[in-house]
């Protein structure tokens, strides 16, 4: 599978609509991020040569279709299930989180000492929804 043709995979699996503008080696893929911003992914995928690009309206990053993804419209999110006593699992990840220490106590507090449920995955980072 090319670069392009991932990234246009991870595009449809968040259900994002993109336009390909494709030349023979270079293809472009275009989209809209949340706060409607277009950005565009270009890759050229001949043999002799291959380089990536995101760009905005300025500037331009190398990076890999999911990292493009991910600065674009974000992690995505999660659900924290749980699964015994203090210990939840990721939906997505499906990494587990121990939301208490050995005393029972909570891990997470917010700046006034309030025991708090965590707002992202700390192992995928994405956000957690009820």
């Amino acid at each position: 599978m090319t670069e392009t043709e991932s990234l246009r995979q991870l595009l449809d699996k968040r259900g994002v609509e993109w336009e390909a503008r494709d030349g023979k080696t270079i293809r472009n893929t275009y989209w809209d991020d949340l706060g409607g911003r277009r950005w565009g992914y270009a890759s050229d995928e001949s043999e002799s040569f291959k380089d990536r690009q995101l760009f905005l309206i300025r500037g331009r990053m190398d990076m890999s279709p999911e990292q493009a993804v991910e600065a674009t419209l974000g992690r995505g999110t999660c659900r924290m299930e749980l699964i015994y006593d203090s210990i939840y699992k990721c939906s997505e990840c499906l990494g587990y989180v121990d939301v208490e220490d050995n005393d029972g106590e909570p891990n997470i507090w917010d700046c006034e000492d309030r025991a708090v449920f965590p707002n992202f995955c700390p192992v995928c980072g994405r956000k957690v929804v009820e």
